[in-house]
């Protein structure tokens, strides 16, 4: 079944349409490549400094040797296409507001509304999805207080706080809590949830079960993990974060989802 019109228009800039290349064929869109995938005939290709990177849809991981210099060419491709670059410049605003809104000494003065916003993709430009459990996550607020003042006590080691703190918080799993993390300590907590779990898994940096867990040890493990990614790469956690998505997008670009 092909798309209609009003289908195949993108909902919000990580669906606007980018023209691609697909072998011996025109100018396309990613959506109208994902529809080739059918025949196995759909390739894309991203502008670089040196040229175009063709990408397999269903390709091969690189080899461990390979991971840096692959993650180093994601992110100059990143950089090259304004949905990313929308991610990369929302940071500072982002961090700034809801970093000082969730620091612990000013959770009390945290409201249903600033929880609305950040869970919000319109509002922080880098997830989608977290916003489908606002109803659950803003009902009880003096719970939510109590748990974040929890998780966000970078006095105590992250895995205990993570196990302790998850728990009292109604709708909060894993992609929440590590983006209120990220948020609150930009350089020292990175974003754990489905895409860069899975992404992780796929390079080999994870093994596969650890993308079904959410427990504060794996938490703990996979953020030194991108602390030393960010570090060989000389990028933001946040940068980091979005760069997974990038992949994800480089695997399928029907695909939308941060979370």
């Amino acid at each position: 079944t092909r798309h209609t019109t009003d289908e195949a228009k993108p909902r919000n800039f990580k669906q606007q349409a980018r023209m691609v290349k697909t072998p011996g064929g025109p100018i396309r869109t990613w959506r109208e490549c994902h529809r080739d995938r059918r025949t196995h005939a759909a390739r894309w290709e991203y502008p670089s400094r040196r040229g175009c990177l063709t990408m397999p849809s269903h390709p091969e991981p690189p080899s461990q040797g390979e991971i840096l210099p692959f993650l180093r060419r994601c992110v100059e491709r990143s950089r090259e296409i304004p949905e990313f670059q929308i991610i990369s410049d929302a940071e500072r605003d982002v961090v700034g507001r809801f970093g000082t809104a969730f620091r612990p000494e000013n959770l009390d003065d945290l409201t249903a509304e600033t929880v609305t916003d950040f869970l919000r993709e319109k509002v922080n430009h880098h997830w989608y999805g977290l916003e489908r459990n606002t109803p659950r996550v803003t009902a009880d607020i003096p719970a939510l207080r109590e748990g974040m003042a929890v998780l966000l006590d970078d006095s105590a080691p992250l895995a205990e706080r993570w196990d302790a703190a998850l728990p009292r918080m109604h709708g909060v799993g894993k992609a929440i809590a590590s983006g209120m993390l990220l948020v609150a300590y930009p350089a020292q907590c990175g974003g754990w949830n489905s895409v860069s779990g899975e992404k992780m898994a796929w390079l080999g940096l994870i093994p596969e079960p650890w993308t079904r867990r959410s427990n504060g040890a794996t938490y703990e493990r996979i953020n030194l993990i991108l602390l030393d990614l960010a570090d060989s790469l000389g990028i933001g956690l946040w940068e980091l974060d979005g760069i997974w998505h990038f992949i994800a997008l480089d695997h399928d670009p029907h695909r939308r989802s941060m979370s």
